[in-house]
């Protein structure tokens, strides 16, 4: 987690842009570690503290594991969170990574990292024009109805 502490001091340094600060989670039990070990509890924490405009979550093992790290995100900052997960993990065909997760089985994950928290959401490795199309159509549609 250094590594992010510094760049965003850095970036933080040069511009009065708004920063997000984004890490993958995709190890431990919940899948909610980086390949490091820091949870997205000490990462949402530090990255508050640091500056972040935002907090993130991307790639990762998917969206169908993203829901925990999106908990606890959000329960360690009240700054806006962007989620950007990817359709999941990919099967090699011929040398090329396939992604089977369909826009509307994409979407089907969406609602419930909403209601976790999430303020910003898009999509990373295999996530399409039509996958990004079906989560806004989707956010879209809460907002009318609140």
């Amino acid at each position: 987690m250094p590594e992010i502490l510094l760049a965003l001091a850095a970036v933080k340094s040069v511009t009065n842009l708004p920063v997000v600060a984004s890490m993958s989670f995709d190890s431990g039990p919940q899948r909610a570690r980086t390949l490091m070990g820091a949870t997205a509890e000490q990462a949402a924490a530090a990255l508050d503290e640091a500056g972040a405009d935002a907090i993130g979550s991307n790639c990762g093992a998917g969206i169908a594991a993203a829901l925990p790290a999106v908990v606890a995100l959000r329960a360690n900052t009240k700054k806006p969170l962007w989620i950007k997960p990817s359709v999941g993990l990919p099967d090699l065909e011929e040398g090329r990574p396939v992604y089977h997760h369909t826009p509307d089985e994409f979407g089907g994950f969406v609602p419930a990292l909403i209601d976790a928290g999430a303020n910003i959401l898009g999509g990373c490795c295999g996530a399409g024009p039509e996958h990004i199309r079906r989560v806004a159509a989707l956010v879209a549609s809460r907002r009318r109805k609140h």
